[in-house]
């Protein structure tokens, strides 16, 4: 009674099914290993390149000299560091109950010159007047840790 015209049938691909692998020609599996060789190549030139710029300072005196001059430089740095940072030795750490935390965020390297920014580690978002906060918590930590002889006072940051 009622019956359907018949409509064409739709296929689509299915993109998951399995295909069979096409076999390379002799001539891309030749250019693929061409290629394949010249990516190791290429990573082994720029390997070798970047180990013979760290050794450097062994080919060429002058910069081993450079070189040596900054090592020298930073240890009298990091010298200077420690002058300023060694604090007293406290022999009675159980009498101790309070801790004062000063939080710089910097490093003084010129005690001598201490208020201005060459005298600090800062980065450059902390240069044109953080020094003088840095110096105010420092004044603060001292006062209180001064008021309190059950306190230690730590810098951090």
């Amino acid at each position: 009674m009622f019956s359907r015209p018949k409509q064409p049938t739709i296929s689509l691909p299915l993109y998951n099914s399995p295909r069979s692998p096409r076999p390379y020609s002799q001539t891309q599996r030749r250019n693929r290993t061409r290629y394949m060789a010249l990516g190791l190549f290429s990573f082994l030139l720029l390997a070798t390149f970047f180990a013979f710029s760290k050794a450097t300072p062994l080919i060429y005196p002058q910069k081993a000299e450079l070189a040596l001059q900054n090592a020298a430089v930073f240890k009298n740095e990091m010298e200077a560091v420690k002058d300023i940072y060694v604090g007293n030795d406290v022999s009675n750490l159980s009498s101790l109950n309070h801790l004062v935390i000063v939080t710089g965020h910097a490093i003084l390297l010129d005690k001598a010159n201490y208020k201005n920014d060459e005298a600090w580690v800062l980065e450059s978002f902390q240069k044109g007047g953080q020094v003088a906060t840095f110096i105010d918590h420092i004044l603060k930590g001292i006062e209180i840790a001064k008021n309190d002889v059950r306190a230690l006072l730590v810098f951090s940051g």
